[in-house]
């Protein structure tokens, strides 16, 4: 219904319901409609008088009553069309036509009459809460439907509801390593004492037998028959010794790593060209974080089949050796000496052994020199 309907009756509702009632009542009675010791219906128990409404909710009523009253004369006009079309196509004599109006939203029910038989009718929460209920009612049905999908594929059957298991059950597995990799580091490791790098071993370890376990759970809360997987894992073998052989020598790579602590988290190793702080030993790659800030990956392959030269596995103290020119024709006693005696007030440059300086070679118009500290 276009708003100009309503609009034709702004104002008209403005003293409320009962003096509207009372209007109607009189106009009835003058216009022979109704007889004249006729009594007017009494308000019904659960209609409130209009003088106890609140004031700031009385413009919506007006609003409901001059929508109400708009909506029925476009209900009359509309129905009225239909019946001078129909004695237009001259079917009007041997046409019969039932025409039942009701006033149930301005009478007796008031506020809530009409509105709440028109939901009624057509399964219409008229609530709040019963809104929420049915919109949840929705909710759950929808799940249930999705649930019970199936599809097959080849020869096996794959249900959502199994989807679903397997993925609840996977995700659940997650949080709890990650948990247990947080309590072991955070709370547990620390109390005890352990070499260098252990407790990275027994962190990395604990996190993916976790999510083993895990896995091997959600496959059988899903309804797979495990000896299935062993078949399975079998055939995938097959494959990784075709297409994953990189992907596996890496992965036994780290058991190495983590069992053997060849290289330990912290070490500075120089692996080729690339020297640095390992941060990280993974099961398939390690982190390193080279003097340039960058952080280089390197496949677990590359750390145990190549040679590797890590310069702090038995002992953290080394010796380093920096290349120092000068301008040719100085003394080569006085370089040497204040070589020396820099190295000596380095507070990172220990005592024993003394720190010590030679003279290398002649450079293009320089003296070279070692200071080894």
């Amino acid at each position: 219904m276009h708003k100009e309907w309503a609009d034709k009756y702004k104002g008209k509702f403005d003293d409320g319901w009962d003096a509207y009632r009372e209007r109607v009542f009189k106009r009835a009675k003058e216009k022979g409609w109704i007889p004249q010791n006729a009594q007017l219906t009494p308000r019904h128990e659960t209609m409130p008088s209009w003088d106890s409404v609140p004031e700031h909710q009385r413009p919506f009523q007006r609003r409901l009553m001059e929508v109400l009253a708009g909506f029925s004369e476009h209900v009359d006009v509309q129905v009225g069309r239909v019946v001078d079309e129909i004695e237009r196509l001259g079917y009007g004599d041997n046409t019969l036509i039932f025409y039942i109006w009701g006033d149930n939203g301005s009478s007796a029910e008031g506020q809530n009459g009409t509105i709440s038989e028109l939901l009624a009718q057509n399964s219409i929460p008229t609530t709040v809460d019963m809104h929420i209920k049915a919109r949840l009612d929705d909710v759950w049905e929808g799940a249930a439907r999705l649930l019970r999908l199936k599809w097959q594929v080849g020869a096996a059957e794959v249900s959502a509801q199994n989807l679903v298991i397997f993925l609840l059950v996977l995700l659940i597995a997650y949080a709890i390593s990650r948990l247990l990799g947080f309590i072991l580091i955070e709370e547990i490791v620390p109390r005890i004492r352990l070499s260098r790098g252990v407790p990275d071993a027994i962190e990395l370890l604990s996190r993916h037998t976790v999510l083993l376990v895990g896995f091997l759970l959600a496959l059988s809360a899903a309804g797979v028959n495990l000896s299935q997987v062993t078949l399975a894992l079998s055939a995938l073998g097959v494959g990784i010794g075709f297409g994953l052989q990189n992907v596996v020598n890496n992965f036994v790579s780290g058991l190495i790593l983590v069992f053997e602590h060849p290289i330990q988290v912290g070490d500075y190793v120089e692996v080729g060209s690339t020297t640095g702080v390992v941060r990280k030993i993974g099961f398939r790659v390690s982190l390193i974080h080279t003097l340039d800030g960058a952080d280089i990956i390197i496949p677990n392959g590359e750390l145990i089949g190549s040679k590797v030269i890590n310069w702090s596995l038995s002992d953290r103290l080394r010796r380093v050796n920096v290349s120092v020119e000068v301008v040719l024709g100085s003394d080569p006693d006085r370089v040497i000496e204040i070589l020396k005696k820099t190295a000596r007030h380095h507070p990172e440059v220990l005592s024993e052994p003394e720190p010590s300086a030679v003279f290398d070679e002649f450079g293009d118009g320089s003296l070279k020199f070692t200071l080894c500290c």
